[in-house]
């Protein structure tokens, strides 16, 4: 399955106290999957393979049009999230 989704500019200031959330749900009993996730949270904490932030800060996320997020589910049910191929913690998932 595929989706897009569309928003306004991702704010780093705001992020804390209005952020965009990504909602993962289970589509039968519509339980989330896992915690609701702060998309620009997640966005800060993809790393370099040497482990440095690629995007530190608000100019580094502008200059980005995209942002490519897989969300991958195991047969064991585990969450897995990748933004930009780089894997972001994920809380536990539950069903």
């Amino acid at each position: 399955m595929n989706a897009a989704i569309r928003t306004m500019r991702l704010d780093v200031d705001r992020h804390t106290t209005d952020p965009v959330l990504l909602y993962v749900q289970n589509a039968a009993t519509g339980a989330d999957v896992i915690e609701p996730m702060d998309v620009v949270g997640a966005i800060m904490q993809t790393k370099t393979a040497t482990g440095t932030s690629v995007y530190r800060n608000q100019g580094d996320i502008d200059k980005a049009d995209e942002f490519d997020v897989k969300i991958s589910l195991s047969n064991d049910m585990a969450v897995t999230i990748t933004i930009d191929g780089w894997e972001i913690e994920t809380p536990n998932a539950e069903f």
